[in-house]
């Protein structure tokens, strides 16, 4: 009988291993940027390549850092009442929004964000997960097809017909392929 709770404390062990192993193999996926932060002073706990990467920071840079450090000045309070209702309980514990990080070299870097805060079974404040994903690119886009968009409303090319009767659309396509240049 003395063998079921060892066999049980091998199966508990390895459980807990394979666990370890699927967290450190999601934490390290380099395609998002991880990190691990505490409630009180939001300092780096654990952060993945991934997060360095986006940053330009050394993982030894980044855990020096807190992410308010990390985050634009025009950000910081709207990110800080999220967090706050998240830790709190005062909203909910986890949310997404648009943000912008300046990264070591001082360019802006614009992201997706989720946030999930993690509490105690007593509902105390425990560590906050940050998932960061890249979306400069998509709003250097957006603010190029915006700039498109201004520019050529001015000029009758987009959003008003220019012309009427056979040949027309032509005429409007090969206008907004010109204001596109």
């Amino acid at each position: 009988m003395t063998k079921k709770p060892e066999a049980g404390k091998k199966k508990t062990t390895r459980n807990t291993q394979d666990a370890d192993q699927r967290f450190e193999y999601l934490f390290n996926n380099p395609l998002i940027g991880i990190g691990l932060y505490t409630v009180p002073d939001k300092r780096w706990i654990k952060v993945n390549d991934a997060l360095c990467n986006l940053m330009g920071y050394s993982r030894e840079e980044v855990m020096d850092l807190t992410w308010v450090d990390l985050t634009h000045p025009d950000d910081i309070d709207n990110n800080a009442q999220l967090f706050d209702a998240a830790v709190t309980g005062t909203g909910p514990n986890s949310y997404s929004l648009g943000k912008r990080f300046i990264r070591k070299d001082g360019s802006i870097l614009h992201t997706t964000i989720n946030a999930q805060s993690v509490h105690e079974a007593d509902g105390t404040p425990k560590y906050n997960v940050l998932f960061i994903q890249d979306s400069t690119e998509q709003k250097r886009a957006e603010l190029e097809i915006l700039a498109l968009k201004k520019k050529t409303t001015g000029t009758g090319t987009v959003g008003r017909p220019t012309a009427t009767g056979p040949g027309a659309g032509v005429r409007q396509y090969r206008n907004l392929g010109a204001a596109a240049r």
